[in-house]
């Protein structure tokens, strides 16, 4: 096999400091570039816990915290139902089980809706959940995942990922059971919840953005 020349060498290192570059966020987190996710399999942290030491947290490694979700999860451009990456830390103890939602903050519509996640898996890859994961119902009544919407418009929308760590487990509630109902379970047996908030794009950053363009 041929040798890589001097070139070829310089080449790829320079995209490699263009891919870093790109996935800086100038905190000490860094996100993945697009081509890099892989369905089914976790990435490493990448300092996303670095602000969250010692406390129950959730994060992404695909958007920062209060940050716009990439398009690619949006309802917008046909996603077949993948979400984000998404990894927690320092699970309370005496938490059986984690329960995962996604609520639409504008008016509580759960877009999404997990139980049955053992605390110890650390992740749920993008677009595939962990072993004995169970969907429930959402607001739409379906039992899937409901992309957020991240179309543009004329105020920027707020979507929560809230993950409830679980004194008991959800084993009983059947997934087809009310959304309501669900909720109030979760209240009731939830010891500790942490948040990731994301958002659509800013439409007044936007606007900036084609001002100065």
């Amino acid at each position: 096999m041929r040798s890589p020349t001097r070139r070829s060498i310089a080449v790829t290192a320079a995209l490699a400091a263009v891919l870093a570059a790109a996935c800086d966020t100038g905190d000490g987190t860094s996100l993945r570039p697009p081509d890099t996710i892989v369905a089914g399999t976790c990435s490493a942290e990448a300092g996303l816990f670095a602000d969250a030491e010692g406390i129950f947290a959730l994060r992404s490694p695909d958007f920062e915290i209060d940050g716009p979700i990439p398009a690619r999860y949006g309802a917008t451009i046909g996603t077949e139902g993948r979400w984000p990456e998404l990894l927690w830390r320092e699970v309370p103890e005496g938490a059986q089980e984690l329960a995962l939602v996604l609520v639409d903050d504008a008016d509580g519509t759960v877009q999404w809706a997990v139980g049955g996640i053992d605390p110890g898996a650390g992740c749920i890859p993008p677009g595939e959940l962990p072993d004995g994961a169970v969907t429930y119902t959402n607001s739409f009544g379906e039992q899937g995942y409901r992309p957020p919407d991240l179309s543009p418009g004329e105020e920027q929308k707020f979507y929560v990922f809230r993950l409830h760590a679980l004194s008991e487990p959800l084993g009983e509630v059947p997934p087809g059971v009310d959304v309501t109902a669900l909720m109030n379970t979760l209240d009731e047996r939830t010891i500790e919840t942490t948040l990731l908030v994301g958002t659509s794009s800013d439409p007044e950053a936007e606007a900036e953005g084609e001002a100065d363009s």
